[in-house]
């Protein structure tokens, strides 16, 4: 499974050390690939439903979290 979010800040810009992505409750930052444009993360999981939950800050120190569900089938 190869899940990619895009992200954006038209003015401060990402801070990409500040990212945090956790999947069923699970830091998973470390095994994801991280740049100003976008975020990508693969696993091989489970069949069943899945929770992630993402964190990004930009340079101004301005916080977005979002979360979401999706199932491996």
């Amino acid at each position: 499974m190869v899940r990619t979010s895009r992200v954006s800040d038209d003015r401060s810009g990402i801070d990409t050390d500040s990212v945090r992505l956790s999947v069923d409750g699970r830091n998973v930052t470390r095994n994801t690939e991280i740049t100003d444009k976008r975020i990508r993360y693969r696993d091989e999981l489970d069949r069943g439903n899945h929770t992630a939950e993402l964190v990004v800050r930009d340079k101004a120190g301005n916080v977005t979290r979002t979360a979401w569900s999706f199932w491996v089938v």
